[in-house]
């Protein structure tokens, strides 16, 4: 199918934004998790990886759950996968010794570069209809809608059923 010469999308898709979203990210999230199984990391070691790969300053746990934006204590299981993989280590932080520093070891460094490649050609094959510059407006749209930092999804007050 040609998404370009796809003028008027069918009415399902117009009139449900969101539907179609949740529908395109369920779809990329279940091929990047099978991508991922030969490397022996799921999407969440990935996103923490990521982000220690591009920090610009050591961080702690803390940190991480921070720019991903969950609780701290929910990402002890994942950092524990990652150390007992041998792709992360733990420090004491030498400016407070109650906190670690997590710092990607060699090994991890080699993975999440392999899981990057991936990431670029997952998107190649999802994106690949599209012109340079509608995966541009795309990456644009989505970064205004998703990627805002501390944007969380909007909260209705429960209806009595």
């Amino acid at each position: 199918m040609d998404l370009e010469a796809e003028a008027i999308p069918p009415p399902w898709v117009a009139e449900n934004l969101g539907f179609l979203l949740a529908k395109a990210g369920s779809m990329s999230a279940a091929l990047f998790r099978q991508e991922l199984v030969p490397l022996g990391i799921r999407p969440r070691h990935y996103s923490v990886l990521s982000v220690l790969m591009h920090a610009s300053q050591p961080c702690t746990q803390q940190m991480v759950a921070g720019c991903l934006e969950l609780e701290p204590s929910s990402l002890v299981s994942v950092i524990d996968e990652l150390e007992e993989r041998d792709l992360i280590l733990r420090r004491r932080d030498p400016a407070d010794r109650r906190c670690n520093i997590l710092v990607v070891t060699p090994r991890g460094q080699g993975i999440i570069d392999a899981a990057r490649q991936v990431a670029r050609r997952l998107d190649d094959e999802l994106f690949g209809e599209l012109t340079q510059r509608r995966r541009a407006d795309l990456e644009v749209t989505l970064t205004a809608v998703a990627g805002t930092p501390g944007r969380r999804a909007p909260t209705r007050p429960a209806t009595p059923s």
